[in-house]
């Protein structure tokens, strides 16, 4: 089958022929912008700015596309949702809206404005940061999908079979819906494909990023639907035998390490951490057994990673220390901070006659199994009161599972959806703690979350298709009884990973085989492990070729990428210089402008404090004309004779009231007149001080900048 995707810059969107859907595309190229955002951030002070630039290129598309301006901000919504198949709910949106206004708007320009009536206006806004990064997202996208094609072929899968990679990694997420939304999304299909896939590309650092990033981006993007409350709940974690087998590292090293990142982060919130009796019991019992059996077995932990004899193997732990570790269970759980719930008969009659306990005894291994679990789902339904609870947030007590079915959900919803699970796994709780409170991502790093979630998701799709647990023990008791000194422990491996991928059709045939022809048994073995053997060699031969031609064409991308990166950087530095220079040039005229103009400008000054000065000698001048014009005036009375001149002078300056008036009014004119243009010529502060009163001509005034 072929494939045909076309990327456009417009909108970046890609699509894919014949793979998978175009909406499935868009949500997977928003889940890995969101995953690349979150993973960039530093100055992120919530989940809600993840969502910003999606949102910002979803404005600047309606920009470029003429639209600024809209009556309501379901037109954004709208947008959104076409490009990234993300629903934002209105009034999330509108806090996104008002953090984008916020940041772009400036005290100049407004690029957007939002309304109190929920109407907004766009003005030139451009918003284009990601657009290489998604280009390039949908090319590695799209050979992601074509890769889990091939590989489903090297293993002989038909297309019926299989559905798309990504439907499987964003599996959690909708899982989370019936915590979050109060929704349970069923899915049938059988993901083993798809399990196997992810699971052998985590040792491919290229390919696994890119799921790790799908998968991060898919809880993000719970978070837009789930807005938390800030309610202080005491909250009570009731812990199944399967934690507690995790806990104690019986189990996988990833379930381990996620049951003990959940018990460190519980502490962290104050939460209280408890144990029924009847768990201790049921634990203890099941190791008591599976040392009582643990000499005959070899099948099992080949074929099944989470079986106890695995981890057995693993850890080379013997009979003597499964039974020591059963024996000392309660006092390592206390050690760890769990308390053990001594007295549960009230709630074990409970379960007795409870309708859980009906469901759950047929799907239980037995009935001691069911009515455990009836038992622990009746101590918190007691805890929680009889009041149904649809918040999270509201809920105070949990019964905590690392189950690698859905066997529990089933029996919470045999009644109804109208209220939360009493149930939880330890992978879905840590998911939704780390996106509704901030001080658990202190305690788990985002890839933590992301491997936990990602191991967490292959081993319960793994586990939950292979054969029943006692078909596999029957099979494991007839090669120990009829094929132990045929086989080799490779020859049994091969023939367990051929079961556990599922390429063995009827094992209750192979086990009546056994019982009738054990000859033909132990043939029927050797083909099925050289079968193996063969299958894999080819297997790895076409990966590794499948690998190369990935890594190339990544690689391609890349340089050519670099290419362009580098010749635009040449082209930038080429403009920066011009510009350098250009810059140098104005400021070359600049400064010779503001020579000119400060010499201009002095001269101005000079002319305009000689206008000043000029009107202290006319005043002075005008002074000396009117003492002149009064002795002439005088003189002309005496008939221009000297002695009678001087006859009238003493005549006056006897007169009492010019005696002492004309020298008043004299000492008067010479202090104001002579002192006001001494003033002007000596007194360098009254000089200064006109000359900053003065109105500097526009023409003269020196230049910051060149003018247009």
């Amino acid at each position: 089958m072929g494939s045909f995707f076309v990327v456009n810059k417009g909108c970046c969107r890609l699509e894919l022929v014949n793979y998978f859907d175009l909406k499935k595309t868009d949500r997977i190229l928003a889940y890995s912008l969101l995953a690349h955002v979150y993973n960039s951030s530093t100055l992120m002070t919530d989940l809600l700015d993840v969502f910003v630039p999606i949102v910002k290129r979803a404005i600047s598309i309606l920009n470029r596309e003429g639209q600024f301006s809209g009556k309501n901000i379901s037109e954004i919504e709208a947008i959104v949702s076409q490009l990234y198949d993300i629903e934002i709910p209105l009034p999330v949106l509108k806090k996104i809206l008002l953090k984008i206004a916020k940041e772009v708007n400036t005290e100049d320009v407004i690029h957007f404005q939002l309304y109190q009536d929920g109407s907004f206006a766009i003005n030139n806004y451009v918003f284009a940061q990601f657009d290489d990064f998604i280009e390039k997202k949908a090319f590695e996208i799209q050979e992601l999908e074509r890769i889990f094609i091939q590989f489903c072929k090297l293993n002989n899968i038909t297309r019926e079979e299989y559905g798309s990679i990504f439907t499987f990694i964003e599996l959690n997420k909708l899982t989370l819906g019936k915590y979050l939304k109060g929704s349970v999304k069923t899915n049938n299909h059988d993901y083993t494909i798809e399990a196997r896939f992810v699971e052998y590309f985590k040792s491919i650092a290229t390919v696994y990023e890119l799921i790790r990033n799908i998968y991060l981006g898919s809880i993000i993007s719970s978070y837009i639907e789930y807005e938390p409350e800030k309610i202080k709940v005491e909250v009570e974690l009731v812990f199944d035998t399967n934690y507690i087998i995790s806990l104690i590292d019986l189990n996988t090293p990833e379930s381990t390490k996620t049951c003990s990142k959940l018990l460190d982060v519980a502490k962290s919130l104050g939460f209280k951490t408890n144990v029924l009796i009847d768990t201790i019991e049921e634990a203890s019992n099941l190791l008591h057994k599976k040392a009582e059996n643990f000499d005959k077995t070899f099948l099992q932990k080949k074929v099944n990673p989470e079986d106890i004899y695995n981890a057995c193997d693993r850890r080379k732990l013997s009979k003597v220390d499964i039974d020591r570790i059963a024996d000392n269970l309660e006092d390592t759980l206390s050690s760890k901070g769990i308390i053990v719930i001594p007295d549960t008969t009230k709630y074990r009659n409970l379960g007795k006659f409870s309708d859980e306990y009906i469901a759950l005894k047929k799907i239980r291994y037995n009935d001691i199994a069911a009515l455990h679990d009836a038992t622990a789902i009746q101590y918190v339904k007691s805890k929680r009161g009889d009041k149904k609870i649809k918040d999270f947030e509201k809920v105070n007590c949990w019964f905590v599972n690392n189950s690698i079915s859905d066997n529990y959900q089933s029996v919470d919803y045999a009644k109804g959806k109208d209220s939360l699970p009493i149930t939880i796994k330890v992978d879905d709780l840590l998911n939704i703690l780390w996106l509704s409170n901030p001080n658990v991502s202190m305690n788990i790093h985002n890839s933590e979350l992301v491997d936990i979630g990602i191991t967490t998701l292959i081993s319960c799709t793994l586990n939950e298709n292979l054969p029943k647990a006692s078909i596999i023990k029957e099979l494991d008791d007839n090669i120990q009884k009829y094929a132990k000194d045929n086989l080799t422990d490779k020859d049994v491996y091969r023939v367990a990973t051929r079961i556990a991928n599922k390429r063995v059709n009827n094992i209750e045939q192979l086990n009546l085989l056994a019982q009738k022809d054990s000859e033909e048994f132990v043939r029927r073995l050797e083909t099925m492990s050289l079968a193996q053997k063969e299958e894999e060699e080819e297997e790895k031969k076409k990966m590794d070729e499948l690998l190369k031609g990935l890594v190339k064409k990544i690689d391609n991308l890349d340089r050519v990428k670099s290419s362009h990166e580098r010749q635009s950087k040449e082209a930038q530095d080429k403009l920066q210089e011009m510009s350098k220079e250009i810059e140098e040039q104005k400021q070359k005229r600049l400064i010779e402008k503001n020579k000119i103009r400060k010499e201009l400008r002095e001269e101005w000054v000079k002319t305009e404090v000689k206008k000043w000065r000029s009107k202290s000698w006319r005043e002075l001048f005008f002074c000396i004309l009117v003492i002149v014009l009064i002795v002439l005036c005088i003189f002309y009375n005496c008939q221009w004779n000297v002695s009678k001149f001087i006859s009238k002078l003493d005549e006056l300056s006897n007169n009492i009231i010019l005696k002492w008036t004309v020298p008043i009014i004299i000492t008067i004119v010479i202090f104001l007149v002579v002192r006001n243009l001494i003033n002007k010529y000596r007194n360098q502060s009254n000089v200064k001080a006109f000359k900053d009163m003065l109105q500097i001509p526009d023409n003269l005034k020196h230049l910051d900048k060149l003018d247009d």
